[in-house]
């Protein structure tokens, strides 16, 4: 077939597949368009989830009549005029395929005027100028949207999800974008009206938050605030205790573009690894500000990827300020807990009833006992309850105790109890001493230091062939972290060492659930990630089990070894390690 010079309306079809994927494209595209022209209130409008009408009106710049027919010609724009400013964009859209792409496949209106111009103008579809009536700014009328193209509606969702589509846009633009009103309205029913920020300090953007996340998310928030070598970055991630089942509610973005990278969202889950359990999101608004010529935002047809010159540069950025953000914030812990349990109690949910309290009775341990505990414990043994009277050991006052109090009992040989100056606080104790031993595994690790216990007796471990082959692969990278294995045929391992923090922990679970780290870890994990992911299964290990008697001594020294532990606040899994509740919070839950 002979090589020919594609019609215009077909090569803005063809444009238009790229650009216009479903309403939610249009409305991005004429949203940055009402943005690059300077404007400070956009509304958007949507009939029968966009697909029978979309409209965008706005307050900016306008159009020059003389320039209407221009605007809906391919590859016109005034936002670059040479090379050179491809490589320096500052604006949202600079290709000039939006409006003809869109205009290609929809009954399209634009009307607008210019702030010099005595009235506006309106064109269509077919370039075709008429007068009409409007104050300031520009409307986009876009209806019956894919009318020429019916296959590509065979590929829209429900309404229902294309509308969220375009929410998502929206709202995006919106926190991106402070100092600009937004407003929704889907079928005459107002969706959301977001008014305009006063201020640029990232404080100033918190009332705007709560408005586009919700209070419960926003109020489990912790800032993000760096500069490095004019890089700056700046917003707020989530506390681990805090955590979704997806990472819709993480908001990126770049030079004021909202974008999905893949090196930003792997910079900011790299920097909760040991803080989340597996598929557990945190959430994120943040803004990441790089001088524009070592960023490239044409790598992506709807512009939502980007690239950058130096890449290991910014994730090293983003991964060190949350990590540090964290740090600083560790012993916080969500309070969406605590709320649950007042709200359940206030509707309820928790029953009420009388009952006859037995007398208190006294487990008798020995001395073996005791010393398994405190060996457990990592603390020095303590003298435990005996015989049929209560501990003749002192509790201090609250008022003169720590920020975690002073220990007054244990529940279920699970859950200590301390009172505080304010309250209570409930720790679990597993999971808090999983944190330290976690947290003492890598310090070891870091200084290398870890000790190691040869075993008198070493221990063969039968195992698939692929897994001797894996562990025997990682054989150098175990014996650093204190856990000496070698095979012993095709079939089986021998453990001769393990940590001596895990000296009583049983040699073939350790192994076992250390190869399911290796299964899981992908081929490209760093040497980090496989030794943190390591390091935390056996902390797993090495921690107090369920129903585990302590004394009051040794529940008061792993509170103190959680306040100067850092992320204390949750276990290696994310989980929160206690509970704080105020002197109100336990009014409320009685009804006082």
């Amino acid at each position: 077939m002979p090589i020919k010079l594609l019609p215009d309306d077909l090569a803005n079809q063809i444009a238009a597949g790229e650009v216009v994927e479903r309403p939610a494209s249009v409305v991005k595209e004429l949203v940055e368009n009402a943005l690059d022209a300077g404007a400070t209130r956009i509304q958007v409008t949507l009939d029968r989830a966009g697909l029978e009408r979309i409209r965008v009106q706005d307050d900016g710049c306008g159009i020059p009549k003389a320039e209407l027919a221009l605007a809906l010609t391919r590859h016109a724009t005034s936002k670059i005029q040479k090379t050179e400013d491809l490589f320096a964009i500052h604006t949202l859209g600079f290709r000039g395929e939006a409006l003809p792409s869109i205009a290609s496949v929809s009954r399209f209106a634009l009307t607008s005027r210019a702030k010099k111009e005595e009235t506006a103008w309106q064109i269509d579809e077919k370039s075709v100028v008429t007068p009409a009536a409007l104050s300031k700014g520009t409307i986009i009328d876009v209806k019956n949207l894919f009318y020429n193209t019916p296959a590509r509606q065979k590929f829209l969702k429900t309404d229902r999800t294309e509308i969220r589509q375009v929410e998502e846009v929206v709202l995006r633009q919106a926190l991106a974008h402070p100092d600009v009103a937004f407003e929704l309205t889907v079928d005459g029913a107002q969706r959301f009206a977001i008014s305009r920020s006063s201020g640029q300090l990232l404080e100033d953007n918190l009332p705007r938050l709560i408005e586009v996340l919700g209070k419960s998310l926003a109020e489990n928030l912790v800032s993000v605030d760096f500069e490095r070598e004019g890089i700056a970055l700046r917003g707020y991630v989530s506390l681990p205790t805090f955590h979704l089942k997806s990472s819709r509610r993480q908001y990126l973005f770049v030079n004021g573009r909202p974008v999905q990278d893949k090196l930003l969202t792997a910079a900011l889950r790299q920097a909760y690894h040991d803080r989340l359990a597996k598929g557990k999101h945190p959430a994120a608004v943040l803004f990441l500000e790089v001088p524009v010529e070592n960023v490239d935002v044409n790598v992506h047809p709807a512009k939502a990827e980007v690239r950058f010159r130096n890449g290991a540069d910014i994730f090293s950025i983003i991964h060190g300020a949350v990590r540090r953000a964290l740090d600083l914030n560790s012993t916080q812990v969500s309070t969406t807990g605590t709320q649950q349990l007042i709200q359940k109690a206030q509707t309820g949910g928790i029953a009420r009833s009388s009952f006859s309290a037995p007398r208190p009775s006294y487990q008798v341990q020995d001395s073996a006992q005791a010393q398994n505990i405190a060996f457990e414990m990592n603390m020095p043994p303590q003298k435990l309850w005996k015989g049929e009277e209560p501990t003749q050991e002192v509790v201090q006052p609250a008022e003169e105790s720590y920020p975690l109090g002073t220990a007054v009992a244990q529940v279920h040989g699970l859950f200590v109890v301390s009172e505080t100056a304010e309250g209570m606080v409930l720790v679990d104790q597993h999971a808090a001493h999983e944190r330290l031993v976690y947290e003492k595994f890598k310090e070891q690790f870091r200084q290398s230091q870890i000790e190691t216990q040869p075993l008198l007796v070493p221990e063969v471990v039968e195992l698939a062939a692929r897994d001797v082959s894996l562990l025997t692969e990682h054989e150098e990278q175990l014996a650093q972290l204190g856990l000496e294995v070698e095979a012993f045929g095709p079939t089986a391992v021998t453990v001769r060492a393990v940590p001596m923090l895990l000296s009583k922990a049983n040699p073939t679970h350790l192994l076992q659930d250390v190869l399911e780290d290796l299964h899981e870890l992908s081929p490209s994990a760093s040497l980090m990630e496989r030794v943190d992911a390591i390091l935390s299964r056996m902390a797993c290990h090495g921690s107090i089990r369920a129903n585990r008697r302590l004394s009051l001594d040794e529940m008061n020294q792993l509170l103190r070894d959680m306040e100067t532990t850092p992320n204390a606040a949750q276990c290696n899994h994310g989980r929160p390690t206690y509970i704080n509740l105020s002197k109100a919070d336990l009014e409320k839950l009685f009804d006082r």
